[in-house]
């Protein structure tokens, strides 16, 4: 497993990226190396900020973030989902609201969190082919919208998502006026608002 590294240790340009952002236990990265075409030719980079579900990780060609992907380099408190033990449904608290309590561990954790759009474009290339996957639990609206603005989603070639339903926004109506938008960039973007398909079948 490799470390994250600087800037200026980073790959040349020109290569193909695989971001996984909120990587869980690496499911969808297994997802990703089994189903995705020349997925073996993709340096993968994991963005998880719960260590104790990325304490397994054994993936060849992955660099492990533990970090949550945002819109800031900022700690922020987080709950951990006690759903199953792949702890799905961890959030930012921010995104808590609305929720059913009892999905989560009482007291919140926190967590570091990275400016992803920065780091986009502090690390990568626009000539890079570039697949990110967003399942960060509500916190995809905000990080998206940053991303516009300021044009790092002009590096990104594919995205695969599922938006998430938060008080601020619902899922259906701004999740794909979103993808419209980003769609009529040239980006490819798939998803739960494209009848609700799993990663598996996203990928395959």
């Amino acid at each position: 497993m490799k470390k994250y590294r600087a800037k200026d240790e980073l790959m040349p340009s020109k290569k193909k990226i695989f971001i996984d952002c909120g990587s869980n236990v690496g499911d969808t990265i297994e997802l990703f190396l089994n189903n995705f075409e020349s997925s073996e030719e993709y340096e993968i980079f994991a963005f998880e900020p719960n260590e104790k579900l990325t304490k397994n990780y054994n993936y060849e060609n992955t660099t492990l973030i533990n970090k949550a992907v945002w819109v800031k380099n900022e700690n922020k408190d987080f709950l951990v989902g006690i759903k199953n033990q792949q702890a799905t449904n961890s959030r930012l608290v921010d995104f808590v609201k609305g929720r059913n309590r009892n999905k989560f561990d009482e007291d919140p954790i926190v967590v570091s969190c990275i400016d992803f759009s920065t780091w986009i474009k502090d690390n990568l290339s626009k000539e890079d082919y570039i697949v990110v996957k967003f399942d960060i639990e509500g916190s995809e609206y905000d990080v998206l919208r940053k991303m516009i603005e300021d044009d790092s989603i002009s590096y990104i070639d594919e995205i695969y998502i599922e938006f998430h339903n938060n008080h601020l926004y619902r899922d259906k109506v701004d999740g794909e006026a979103m993808a419209i938008n980003i769609s009529s960039m040239g980006i490819k973007i798939f998803g739960n608002v494209s009848g609700g398909k799993e990663f598996k079948e996203m990928f395959s």
